[in-house]
């Protein structure tokens, strides 16, 4: 069987990875998140800046939004673009950080780490895209912390607001601590509230270690009489994330049964004892009695 050779050499001369080849090394993790970066605050793809919109005009976005993100999260000023961090190739990156992007979560526990060192450079831009990443997808979950965000398939240029309002809100509620399952069905509810009918995945990456979840409920449209009143939950339930309610994982857990089996059994009787109880807050009455409103 023939050795596999390094990926990204050819003929031993260092390859620079630049917005004119970004897709096609969009696979390792260094590019994998500074793509991501660009698409939460900006909307879009590297691979369309020059098509989809200039240079000129993606810097000035992404530097715009970047400057709100920056009230809540540290160290984004410094990570502003310019075009001329996009018109010179010198840093060189290290194998730790181009490890290839595969969902080996799923079948294994270990990514298989291709030896890149001295291989790939690329330009400033792109550096600063991919700790932009680091600092804007940080979440802690239980006692661990990962980056984390939504993203959708079949990118459009018209979804370009709904991606990036529906990473902002869950980047947001995401950082109050939340468990996995909540966190899952936070970000399965935003998919249903900001883009239905479209297959979204929950995308976890924990140092070299990478994972997409598809959403269970992002691409239900078609089944009408379940999708209906799932969104009357979602909404229901991505309120009680912002009333940093005592019932999200209990919820979420029920909604996650409900999602698989169509039994909603368990919800109700959830539903049934947050009626009767006493000890909720003015948020978590008014997010309740939202929701009874609309059922049926």
């Amino acid at each position: 069987m023939p050795r596999r050779s390094k990926a990204g050499q050819a003929g031993g001369v260092s390859i620079c990875v630049d917005l004119s080849n970004i897709a096609e090394y969009v696979k390792y993790i260094h590019f994998y998140k500074a793509n991501a970066a660009s698409l939460v605050v900006a909307g879009l793809d590297l691979w369309k800046v020059g098509k989809d919109l200039n240079l000129d005009q993606f810097v000035d976005e992404f530097n715009s939004k970047i400057a709100d993100w920056a009230t809540r999260k540290k160290n984004l000023e410094q990570l502003k673009l310019s075009p001329e961090d996009f018109s010179r190739c010198g840093a060189a990156l290290s194998s730790d950080e181009v490890v290839e992007v595969k969902e080996h979560l799923k079948s294994t526990t270990y990514l298989y780490e291709l030896r890149t060192s001295e291989t790939f450079r690329t330009v400033p831009g792109l550096m600063k895209l991919a700790e932009a990443a680091d600092v804007l997808f940080r979440v802690a979950v239980g006692d661990e912390v990962l980056l984390a965000f939504i993203d959708v398939d079949g990118r459009r240029v018209e979804d370009r607001e709904r991606m990036i309002n529906m990473n902002r809100q869950f980047l947001r509620l995401a950082s109050g601590g939340l468990g996995y399952t909540e966190l899952y069905m936070l970000a399965t509810a935003l998919a249903a509230r900001h883009s239905p009918g479209r297959l979204a995945r929950l995308v976890l990456i924990k140092e070299k270690y990478f994972t997409s979840m598809p959403l269970g409920a992002s691409a239900s449209p078609y089944d009408e009489a379940f999708y209906s009143l799932f969104r009357k939950f979602a909404d229901f339930y991505i309120g009680l994330v912002e009333a940093k309610s005592q019932y999200t994982e209990a919820i979420a857990s029920a909604l996650l049964t409900y999602i698989q089996t169509r039994d909603l059994s368990r919800l109700y009787s959830i539903l049934r004892n947050m009626t009767q109880t006493e000890k909720l807050t003015s948020k978590e009455r008014q997010v309740l009695n939202g929701l009874l409103q609309q059922l049926p």
